[in-house]
């Protein structure tokens, strides 16, 4: 079974008399109609309009409209939906019966109006809505030709009908499988972006897509699409909440400069440099199946607890710097590197357990600046880079093993004097002492416990 259209009514009001009239609906056997109330009335398929006259000048009067169905070959068309409405015949002045289509939007449609000749159309109280596309104002041609009409001056002469304009919202290329940006104003507020939009299946948003848009709040990136290209959302001050279920790579610089929260990135394999930094508000972050970080991705940014995944081997060049609320970082037995400024001015992290990994190497100014206490590098560790514990104020004890070749210069530099080195080997003492610490500080001898 198929349900009929509805009919879209037309009226026009004159002195005692009111006309209604509406289009042919296909496939309909008859109309039927209840006016103001009163008994059905049957009207043929053929008949599209019918008068009222005697009425009662400036008295509303109700009625409701219908298409009736029949069966047709092997389909059974059922009855439409009730048009209804009001009409006031007036003395001397016709009114005329506005009615909006949407074309498709939400709502599928909004009150008619009666409106009498050369008054003003009430404008409805909110604009229509569509995925992915911008509203453009109503229009009465519907072809959209001329100027959209303006309630606060244009009249009504006669029956209309007031048309949604649509223009789309995205640019797409879809041999790249790609949404490259927007179309018009900056987009606002909470953004959908579905996997296919336009008829083209979406895999990838492109560089700088969406760059900047200052009021964005809320972006969902619904499942299929893969990845989020370099500075997609890049300084959307704004933006709070990301959903990105099934992306794979993020480019670099995408989220910088966001009001993010917190992360959850189940299938993200790949975060590109940057793409997180000076989120001043982002707190925790979940990235379980990362195996590929750029450098910087979290730099200066408001992160306070962080687990490294176990894809990961080499905490990157500067990848936590500045992040002066991280407190807590959990890290497993494949980390064998901490790059250039890795924990630069982390100042309140001040306990860092390396015993359970693999690390060798510290780079340039790994611990420059932060909290850290304590630090017992594991059996296997080689090198200390120059200025890992540089200005480090809160430093109380390093213990280095057996295994160390090369201590960088000034790796203890204006950092707590009274910070103690405890090494396993003369050699190893040498290699430590004139590093920034006094030599009597630097002892062959293993370190205190602690206990807690």
């Amino acid at each position: 079974m198929e349900r009929l259209s509805k009919p879209v009514v037309n009226t026009t009001a004159e002195d005692s008399k009111v006309t209604l009239s509406w289009g042919g609906i296909p496939n309909a056997s008859g109309y039927s109609l209840v006016w103001n109330g009163g008994a059905e009335e049957k009207l043929p398929a053929s008949r599209l309009s019918i008068s009222k006259t005697g009425l009662t000048n400036d008295t509303s009067y109700s009625y409701k409209l219908k298409a009736v169905g029949q069966k047709v070959g092997s389909v059974t068309y059922t009855d439409s939906e009730e048009t209804s409405g009001t009409v006031t015949p007036a003395s001397g002045i016709p009114t005329y019966t506005v009615s909006f289509d949407t074309k498709g939007g939400t709502p599928a449609s909004y009150p008619q109006q009666s409106v009498q000749q050369g008054q003003k159309i009430q404008k409805p109280d909110s604009d229509p809505t569509k995925d992915t596309y911008i509203f453009k104002g109503w229009y009465k041609d519907p072809s959209f030709g001329g100027n959209a009409w303006n309630f606060e001056n244009d009249t009504v002469t006669e029956a209309m009908t007031l048309y949604a304009k649509w223009d789309k919202a995205f640019n797409v290329n879809a041999v790249a499988k790609t949404l490259t940006g927007y179309n018009g104003e900056k987009p606002k507020g909470k953004l959908v972006i579905p996997r296919n939009i336009y008829g083209a299946d979406i895999e990838h948003i492109g560089e700088n897509a969406f760059k900047d848009c200052t009021d964005l709040t809320e972006v969902i990136i619904e499942e299929g699409i893969k990845t989020v290209g370099k500075n997609a959302f890049s300084g959307c001050k704004k933006l709070a909440k990301i959903e990105l279920p099934n992306v794979m790579e993020i480019g670099n610089y995408t989220f910088a400069n966001t009001e993010i929260e917190s992360i959850t990135i189940p299938e993200v394999t790949k975060i590109g440099s940057s793409a997180f930094a000076s989120c001043k508000k982002l707190k925790t972050v979940d990235m379980p199946k990362v195996t590929d970080l750029g450098t910087g991705v979290f730099k200066s940014s408001g992160l306070e607890t962080v687990t490294i995944p176990k894809g990961i081997t080499k905490i990157t060049d500067s990848l936590f710097e500045k992040c002066g609320n991280l407190t807590t970082v959990t890290m497993h037995n494949n980390i064998t590197e901490i790059g250039i400024s890795g924990f630069e001015g982390c100042t309140k992290l001040t306990k860092l357990i390396l015993s359970s990994t693999n690390l060798s190497k510290t780079a340039i100014n790994a611990f420059k600046s932060s909290g850290i206490k304590r630090v017992d590098f594991p059996q296997g560790f080689k090198e200390l880079g120059s200025g890992s514990f540089e200005n480090c104020a809160g430093l109380e004890i390093v213990s280095l093993p057996a295994s160390v070749v090369n201590i960088g210069t000034d790796a203890f530099k204006d950092c707590n004097q009274s910070a103690k080195v405890y090494v396993e080997t003369p050699e190893v003492q040498t290699k430590a002492k004139g590093k920034g610490l006094p030599d009597e500080n630097i002892k062959v001898e293993a370190p205190p416990i602690t206990i807690g």
